[in-house]
């Protein structure tokens, strides 16, 4: 029952609310792991809150982005724990743009998603020796 919990990806994990998508929007930090452009700002609700974007100008069918879109959360339900266990008991709001111009497979996505993620809690580290 544990494990199940740990790879879920439920409602409450999905970034939704005009205000809380422009203010990650306007006051985000950002890391680039290619084929992916990944914003967060931290929040207060408790737990990291996703939302996904794949751009209509690159992919003009619907199928082609909603199989982006699938890939890309898939990608991150399996690697989530990567960024929990690196950050600790901060929660982030975060948005992954999809900046590629072609398809790329699952196995490619979920590399450049582990990338990304180990970039936003390494990111996450150096402020907080700065600070």
């Amino acid at each position: 029952m544990k494990n199940e919990k740990k790879y879920s990806l439920p409602q409450s994990e999905r970034l939704r609310g005009k205000t809380r998508i422009d203010n990650l929007f306007a006051n985000s930090k950002g890391v680039l792991s290619y084929p992916y452009r990944v914003l967060f700002v931290p929040n207060n609700v408790g737990e990291n809150v996703i939302m996904v974007s794949i751009p209509k100008r690159k992919f003009k069918h619907a199928v082609d982005r909603n199989l982006l879109r699938r890939r890309t959360r898939e990608a991150y339900r399996l690697n989530k724990a990567l960024l929990s266990q690196q950050i600790g008991n901060k929660a982030l709001d975060i948005a992954f743009l999809y900046i590629g111009d072609k398809k790329e497979d699952f196995a490619y996505l979920q590399k450049k998603m582990c990338d990304a993620l180990s970039k936003i809690a390494t990111k996450i580290a150096e402020e907080q020796i700065t600070e």
